[in-house]
């Protein structure tokens, strides 16, 4: 098993406040792709937080890795869906997955990382935070967000939307894939793509 010596993304947001769009969107894209890379094999991560990326390097976006897939088992997240068992961190269960009722598929990482996304960038969660958790289960299922310009009317608009894209309510809203979620995100970030990458280069 190989030794991480970093600090976990959760750990830096707890430390900065906030991350810098900048800094944070290469770590995103990174972890989007690891997602992509599961995902393709037929697993779904299913616990995906801040306390689940370690940062090898603060400065390198590559040196990130997703860690703790102990609920990526598609046989775990369907013993637990069908007994009405919770299996994750409330704050980051897409929505579909805290109602029950269908079978929990790769997009409930990508709503976790929208979730990701949006703490990172402003130091606190889409939702308010109740003293009782079933009003806090009541407002992921009804998609009672506070948008992200609101939090942070300084961001560009192009991040906020697609970062409040992944979190929608309703996952048919939602990019349907790691690699269509990474795609938007390098564009909001305005992360050059393969080809406009080669044409820097040239």
């Amino acid at each position: 098993m190989e030794f991480l010596r970093g600090e976990t993304l959760e750990a830096r947001i707890q430390r900065e406040g906030r991350i810098d769009a900048k800094l944070l969107g290469p770590i995103l894209l990174t972890i989007a792709d690891a997602l992509a890379a599961v995902h393709a094999q037929g697993v779904v991560h299913g616990d995906l937080k801040p306390a689940n990326v370690i940062l090898l390097d603060p400065h390198e976006a590559c040196c990130t890795r997703l860690v703790d897939f102990g609920l990526s088992h598609e046989e775990e997240l369907d013993r637990l869906t069908r007994t009405g068992e919770l299996a994750g961190t409330p704050i980051y269960m897409a929505p579909e997955l805290v109602a029950g009722g269908v079978e929990p598929d790769a997009r409930i990482d990508l709503y976790a990382l929208g979730v990701i996304a949006y703490e990172a960038l402003s130091g606190a969660t889409p939702f308010a935070l109740h003293k009782h958790p079933g009003q806090l289960m009541f407002d992921i299922v009804m998609g009672k967000t506070t948008p992200l310009d609101v939090r942070m009317p300084e961001l560009s608009k192009a991040i906020s939307d697609a970062v409040m894209r992944a979190i929608k309510p309703a996952r048919e809203e939602r990019p349907n894939t790691a690699t269509e979620l990474r795609a938007q995100w390098a564009h909001a970030w305005r992360v050059p793509g393969e080809d406009e990458r080669t044409m820097i280069e040239r």
